[in-house]
C-alpha cells in the first residue's frame, strides 16, 4: 500500500506539472488575444505587431513567423512546451513577469538575426540585461543534457534496420549512414592567443558535427581551438568510438566480394580511413573510382547542406561573439537542437538563404589506416564501378 501511495503521488505531482503548464500557456495566447489597437502606449513592437499576426491566416502567417523567429507559430509552441517547466523558474526572479512564450520568442528573435542585444530589447519592450538572462535562460535550457539526448541522438539499432535504411536508398553507397565535417564558428578572443585563430587568420572555435541523409545532426561536438585540424577534433571527439559501438551491436549492413561491410560515415578526403569512416578519394581517379567518388560527393553534400541551412536561419552564428567558450558553445548546440526539431517538425527551409558550406581544411599529413577501412573501401568502389548504370542519390 505505501508504494502504491507513493506512485499515486508521484503522478499526481506530474499531472499537476502539466496542468500548470497548459495553464501558462493558455494564459500567454489569452495575452494575445487582446485588441492590439487598444495596447497601452509602453507596449512594444512584438506586443503590438506580433499580435496582429493572429489575424493572418495561412501561408501569410507562417511566413511571418518565420522570417523574424525561424519557424512556425506552431513549432514555436512546440518548443515552449518543452523547455516551459525549466524557464518558469522562481515567481520572484527578474523574469517572473515575462511570459515564457514571450522570452522564447525574445530568444529565437536574437539567434535568427546578427542583431544584438539592444536591438532585440528595443523590439520587445525590456532591458539589454533582460535580453541576455533570457537569452542563458534559454540556450540553458535547450542545451541541457536532456534535450540533446532528445533531439540529437546518435545512430542506433533501429536505423540500421531494411526499413528505416539511410545508407542504400539515399546514399548510394552500402552502409553508409551519414557524413562528418567541421564549421568554424566565428569568436572574439577574450586574451591574445594563436590556439583559435584559424588558417585564414580569423579567430574562431571549432564544431564537428555528423548528420544522416535526412538533415538531421545525429552528434555535434563544440569547443575545439580554431586552430586545431578536423582530425585533430575528431580524435578527440569520440565519434569513432561510438560508430564502432554501433557497428558492435548490429553487425555488417553487407557482404561484398566476402568483405562483411559495416556500418560507417562519409568524410572528405582530410580524414584518415578506418571501418568507421571512409573519406573521399585524393589524387588522379582510375575509371573504375569515378562512380564511387561521385556517389560519395552527392552524399557527403548533406553535412555541408545542413550548415548551410543552419547557419540561415540563425544568423548569429555568423558573427563574431564576445562571450565565454561556454556560451558559444550552449548557444551552438541550442541551434543544433533547433534544427532537428524544425526537420522533426517539416519547418519549410525554401525561404532560407543557405549556400553549402565548403569547409577549409588544413593541409594534412598521410595518416595510416586501420588495416579495414582501405579494404572497405575497395570493394565499395567495385561496387558503384558495377552499379554505375543505376539511379544515384
Amino acid at each position: 500500500m505505501d508504494s502504491l501511495a507513493t506512485f499515486a503521488a508521484v503522478v499526481g505531482h506530474h499531472i499537476h506539472a502539466s496542468v500548470a503548464c497548459i495553464a501558462d500557456l493558455y494564459e500567454v495566447d489569452r495575452r494575445w488575444q487582446l485588441d492590439p489597437d487598444n495596447l497601452p502606449a509602453d507596449e512594444s513592437w512584438f506586443d503590438r505587431q506580433v499580435l496582429r499576426w493572429g489575424t493572418v491566416t495561412g501561408l501569410q502567417r507562417d511566413e511571418k513567423w518565420t522570417a523574424h523567429f525561424g519557424m512556425t507559430r506552431r513549432t514555436i509552441s512546440y518548443v515552449v512546451a518543452m523547455v516551459s517547466a525549466e524557464m518558469a523558474g522562481k515567481k520572484h526572479s527578474s523574469l517572473s513577469h515575462i511570459p515564457v512564450f514571450k522570452r522564447v520568442c525574445c530568444a529565437l528573435s536574437y539567434l535568427r538575426t546578427c542583431c544584438g542585444y539592444r536591438t532585440v530589447a528595443t523590439l520587445f519592450g525590456i532591458s539589454e540585461t533582460l535580453v541576455g538572462q533570457i537569452v542563458h535562460q534559454f540556450t540553458h535550457a535547450m542545451s541541457s543534457p536532456r534535450m540533446r539526448t532528445r533531439f540529437i541522438d546518435f545512430f542506433s539499432k533501429e536505423d540500421c534496420q531494411p526499413l528505416h535504411s539511410i545508407s542504400m536508398e539515399r546514399a548510394g553507397i552500402p552502409g553508409a549512414i551519414g557524413a562528418i565535417d567541421g564549421t568554424y564558428l566565428p569568436w572574439i578572443a577574450p586574451t591574445t592567443t594563436n590556439d583559435f585563430i584559424t588558417r585564414k587568420g580569423s579567430n574562431a572555435i571549432l564544431a564537428q558535427g555528423v548528420c544522416d541523409m535526412t538533415g538531421k545532426f545525429r552528434a555535434f561536438h563544440v569547443g575545439y581551438c580554431g586552430g586545431w585540424s578536423d582530425v585533430t577534433a575528431y580524435n578527440h571527439s569520440g565519434i569513432q568510438e561510438k560508430i564502432a559501438e554501433l557497428q558492435d551491436a548490429v553487425g555488417p549492413a553487407c557482404v561484398l566480394q566476402g568483405v562483411p561491410i559495416p556500418y560507417y560515415v562519409l568524410g572528405d578526403g582530410i580524414y584518415p580511413i578506418s571501418k568507421e569512416l571512409i573519406p573521399a578519394l585524393k589524387g588522379s581517379l582510375r575509371p573504375c573510382q569515378k562512380s564511387f567518388d561521385y556517389r560519395q560527393k552527392r552524399a557527403r553534400n548533406i553535412i555541408e547542406c545542413q550548415y548551410g541551412i543552419l547557419k540561415g536561419r540563425w544568423q548569429t552564428l555568423t558573427v563574431p561573439s564576445r562571450i565565454s567558450i561556454e556560451s558559444l558553445a550552449a548557444i551552438a548546440i541550442t541551434c543544433v537542437v533547433l534544427h532537428n526539431i524544425c526537420i522533426e517538425e517539416r519547418e519549410d527551409n525554401s525561404w532560407i538563404d543557405a549556400t553549402p558550406e565548403d569547409f577549409d581544411h588544413e593541409p594534412m599529413e598521410a595518416i595510416l589506416d586501420d588495416g579495414i577501412g582501405e579494404t572497405v573501401r575497395e570493394r565499395l568502389i567495385q561496387y558503384c564501378h558495377d552499379h554505375r548504370h543505376a539511379c544515384e542519390l
